[in-house]
C-alpha cells in the first residue's frame, strides 16, 4: 500500500505551470466553453466502464484508461501502460534532500507530452488544467464549477486526491499512529448538489480484488473536497479526453510502431518529458548513478550515505520491465512482418534480463542499508564497499542491456 500512497503522488508533481492542452483542437479549455447554461443540479455519466489498476501504482494510468475506453477506444491498461512509455523510462535524482535513486517511469511518464501523445494515436483531444495565482478561497469554487461542467458534459475527468481522507478505502489501508497524507488518480463521473454528493470510479479497490467497491462511488462534497485539499499530488487537478472529429485515430499495430519508437528515444535519454535540472533521464541515469559509485572518495561517500539511511527498493521498474515485456508478448504475434517478430523476441529477453538485474541491484541496496546499521561512517565506507562494487557490474551490464536494445530497435 506504501508504493501507492507515496509513488502515485509522484504523477503530477512534475507540472510546473497550468496546462490546458489540445491535440489538434484548441487552446482555450472547454469547460470556459460551455459556460453559458447553469448546469443540472444532479447529473451521473452513465456507462463508464471500470478498469483497476494492476499494481499498487498504476492509478493513474487504470483511470487514463477508463477515460479512452469510454471515448470508445480500443485499447487496455497494458497497452495503455506500453504506449505512455512505461518500462523505458527511468529518472536519476541529483537534487539536494532527495537520496540518489533512480525513480521508476511511473515518475516521469504521466506527463503533459504523453496525454497529448496517447490522444493522438486515439485521435481524441485531451485537456489538462490546474489554478495557479488565483485566492485560496475560490479555489474550490473555481475547480467545481469546471467538475460540474464537464460532467454535465458527460464528460468523466481524472483528478488527484489523498487516499487516507476516503472512507471506502480504510479497510485496505493500515491504520497510523500519525497522520498521513498522499496522493491517488480517481475518476469522477457524477455530482449531485441536492444532497451534496460527488460520484466517481476509483481503480484502486481492483487492486485488492473488490471492482464493485470502487464503481460509481459516492462520497459527500465536503470529505471529497478535504481529499483533494490533502492530496500530495497536484491540488484541483482536472484531465479530460475529448471526441476530436477532425483527427483520424491508428490502428494497434501503428500505435505499436509510434509508441516504440517513442519509448527507444525515451531509454537513449534524448526525449524531453517536461523535467527540470538536476534530473536525468534514460540511460543517462544509469550514467549518471554509476558516476556517483566510482568518482571521487568524496562523490562515494556522499552516495552510500543517502543509501545507508533511506531504504531504497527497485522492484518497481522490475514489474515495469515486466509489464513492458507482457505487451510485447501479445503484440508480436499480430504483426505481419517475420523479421520485426524476431526483433520484438529479442526485445522481450533483453527487457527480462533487465528485470533479473533490477531484481540483484535491489538485493545489493537492501544489503547495503544493512551493513550500514550501528556502524560509524568510516567503517560503513569499508564494509559496504563489496556491495557497492557489486552495484557498479550490476549497473554496468544494464547500460550494455539497453544498448543491446537500442542496436535491436535499428530498422525496426
Amino acid at each position: 500500500m506504501s508504493i501507492l500512497l507515496i509513488v502515485c503522488a509522484c504523477i503530477v508533481v512534475y507540472y510546473k505551470q497550468p496546462l490546458v492542452g489540445s491535440a489538434s483542437l484548441t487552446d482555450e479549455n472547454h469547460s470556459d466553453d460551455v459556460t453559458s447554461e447553469e448546469p443540472p443540479v444532479s447529473h451521473v455519466v452513465t456507462g463508464v466502464p471500470y478498469v483497476g489498476q494492476s499494481t499498487n501504482f498504476y492509478c493513474s494510468y487504470a483511470s487514463t484508461t477508463i477515460l479512452l475506453l469510454f471515448q470508445n477506444c480500443t485499447t487496455s491498461l497494458s497497452e495503455v501502460l506500453y504506449l505512455s512509455g512505461i518500462g523505458y523510462s527511468t529518472v536519476y535524482l541529483r537534487i539536494p534532500g532527495y537520496p540518489r535513486s533512480i525513480l521508476p517511469s511511473i515518475v516521469s511518464c504521466q506527463s503533459p507530452d504523453t496525454l497529448e501523445f496517447l490522444a493522438n494515436l486515439f485521435g481524441l483531444s485531451f485537456e489538462l488544467w490546474y489554478p495557479t495565482d488565483e485566492p485560496k478561497e475560490s479555489l474550490w469554487d473555481d475547480y467545481w464549477s469546471r467538475v460540474t461542467t464537464y460532467v454535465a458534459d458527460g464528460i468523466p475527468v481524472i483528478t488527484s486526491v489523498d487516499p487516507y481522507t476516503l472512507p471506502h478505502l480504510k479497510s485496505y489501508i493500515p491504520p497510523s499512529k500519525e497522520e498521513r497524507h498522499s496522493g491517488h488518480a480517481v475518476v469522477i463521473v457524477g455530482f449531485n448538489e441536492s444532497n451534496n454528493t460527488v460520484c466517481f470510479h476509483d481503480p484502486a479497490t481492483g487492486y485488492w480484488g473488490d471492482p464493485e467497491r470502487g464503481t460509481y462511488v459516492y462520497l459527500s462534497q465536503d470529505i471529497f473536497q478535504d481529499a483533494i485539499e490533502n492530496t500530495t499530488g497536484t491540488q484541483y487537478l482536472l484531465t479530460a479526453f475529448l471526441q476530436n472529429p477532425t483527427v483520424s485515430s491508428f490502428s494497434q499495430e501503428e500505435r505499436f510502431f509510434k509508441a516504440h519508437e517513442r519509448n527507444i528515444n525515451i531509454m537513449r535519454g534524448t526525449f524531453g518529458i517536461g523535467l527540470n535540472g538536476g534530473q536525468y533521464t534514460g540511460m543517462w541515469s544509469l550514467r549518471r548513478f554509476l558516476g556517483d559509485l566510482r568518482v571521487g572518495v568524496s562523490r562515494r561517500a556522499t552516495t552510500v550515505s543517502q543509501y545507508s539511511t533511506h531504504p531504497i527498493d527497485y522492484s518497481v521498474i522490475s514489474i515495469e520491465k515486466t509489464n513492458a515485456t507482457q505487451y510485447l508478448y501479445n503484440i508480436k504475434d499480430k504483426l505481419t512482418n517475420d523479421r520485426l517478430n524476431e526483433k520484438c523476441s529479442r526485445e522481450i529477453a533483453l527487457l527480462e534480463q533487465e528485470v533479473s538485474l533490477w531484481n540483484q541491484l535491489s538485493e545489493c541496496c537492501t544489503q547495503l542499508y544493512s551493513q550500514s546499521q550501528d556502524r560509524v561512517f568510516i567503517g560503513t565506507l569499508l564494509f559496504t564497499y563489496p556491495t557497492t562494487v557489486q552495484m557498479k557490474v550490476l549497473l554496468r551490464l544494464l547500460l550494455l542491456t539497453e544498448r543491446a536494445i537500442l542496436v535491436n530497435a535499428l530498422f525496426m
